[in-house]
C-alpha cells in the first residue's frame, strides 16, 4: 500500500503541466550544507524544539518513517535537479530514510504560478485508499502550501491507517485509537507517506536553489510552520520566503536546522510528543553547544 500511494501522487504531480511562468532562474547551490549560527541557551532550545514540533497531547511528533524520495517541478532546466539533488544530500545528512536513484518520488517541491489552482489539482487527483479526498487551506497570506499524507505503522513497521493530509502547522487524529495512557509506549508510530511544497516564483524572488531546497527540506521532512517560530528564535532557513527583499536571510541551513532535523531523525519514534520532545532537545543541545547558566 505505501508504494501505491506514493506511485499514486507520483503519476498526479508528474503528470501535471508546470505554468510556463511558473519557470524562473536562481543562483546556484554551493557545497556547504549549515550556515553557523551563536550559542543559545537551554531555555532557547527547549522553546525552539516548542515551536517546531507541533503535536497534542496524547499524539506523536510525525517524520518520515518511510524512504523519501524527491522530485523538484517548475523552475528552469536544470535547477529542477539540483534542487532535488540538494533534498537528497540533506535527508542523508539527517538520517532520514532515502530512497535510491530510481525511487518513485513522494516529496515533491513544485513551484507553480497559482498555487491555489495547483493544491486544488493535488486534492483532485491524490485520496487515500478509502476515497476520502485530502484537504488542506491555502492561506494567501502564507508564501507557500505544504501537504502531508500521513500513515500509522504498527510495531512490525506495517501500514495499519491513513489519516487525512494535513497543512501548514496542521493537526489531525487517527481513526483508529492506539493508546490510550501517556505511561503506556505506543504501540504504533505516525509516518509521513507523502509530502509536497506548492510556491509561487514571487515567493522565491532573489533566493538561491541552495535556499530553495533548505527551506523545503525543513518544510517536507518534519511538520514545521514558519509562523510559529518566535522573535527570539535562533536563526532558522525557515523565514526565508516570509523575509523582506533585501533583508538578511542565511544562505542555507543553520546550524539550528540542521541539529533539529538529526535530533528528530534520531529520536525514539515510538513515544509520547513530551518524551520525544524532551529527547530532541537534548540532542540539539548537545548538537549546537548550548550556553548553561551559571551556578551562583
Amino acid at each position: 500500500m505505501r508504494s501505491t500511494l506514493a506511485s499514486a501522487l507520483a503519476l498526479v504531480l508528474l503528470g501535471m503541466p508546470v505554468p510556463a511562468g511558473a519557470q524562473r532562474q536562481a543562483a546556484d547551490d554551493t557545497p556547504e550544507i549549515v550556515v553557523k549560527g551563536q550559542r543559545q541557551s537551554e531555555e532557547a532550545v527547549r522553546s525552539l524544539v516548542e515551536q517546531l514540533t507541533p503535536a497534542r497531547r496524547g499524539e506523536q511528533i510525525v517524520r518520515h518513517s518511510v524512504e523519501v524520495c524527491p522530485a523538484t517541478l517548475g523552475l528552469a532546466g536544470r535547477q529542477n535537479a539540483i534542487v532535488t539533488a540538494r533534498l537528497r544530500r540533506v535527508a542523508a545528512a539527517v538520517g532520514a530514510p532515502l530512497g535510491g536513484p530510481r525511487c518513485k518520488p513522494n516529496l515533491f517541491v513544485v513551484v507553480a504560478e497559482d498555487r491555489a489552482a495547483m493544491v486544488q489539482a493535488i486534492r483532485a487527483g491524490w485520496r487515500d485508499p478509502q476515497g476520502t479526498l485530502l484537504r488542506s487551506p491555502v492561506d494567501p497570506k502564507a508564501p507557500a502550501t505544504v501537504l502531508h499524507l500521513e500513515g500509522l505503522l504498527d510495531a512490525n513497521n506495517r501500514l495499519v491507517g491513513i489519516r487525512p493530509e494535513t497543512g501548514d502547522g496542521g493537526g489531525g487524529y487517527y481513526e483508529l485509537e492506539v493508546f490510550a495512557s501517556p505511561r503506556i509506549r505506543p504501540t504504533s508510530s505516525p509516518t509521513f507517506m507523502a509530502s509536497v511544497m506548492v510556491v509561487e516564483p514571487a515567493a522565491i524572488e532573489g533566493l538561491t536553489t541552495l535556499q530553495l531546497a533548505d527551506h523545503a527540506a525543513m518544510r517536507l521532512l518534519a511538520r514545521t510552520d514558519p509562523a510559529r517560530l518566535g522573535p527570539n528564535s535562533p536563526p532558522s532557513i525557515l523565514g526565508a520566503l516570509s523575509a523582506p527583499i533585501g533583508s538578511a536571510v542565511p544562505l542555507s541551513l543553520t546550524s539550528w536546522d540542521l541539529a533539529f532535523l538529526k535530533a528528530l531523525y534520531a529520536s525514539e519514534g515510538r513515544r509520547t510528543s513530551g518524551q520525544q520532545r524532551r529527547d530532541i532537545a537534548r540532542r540539539v543541545g548537545k548538537d549546537v553547544g548550548v550556553t548553561k547558566p551559571k551556578r551562583r
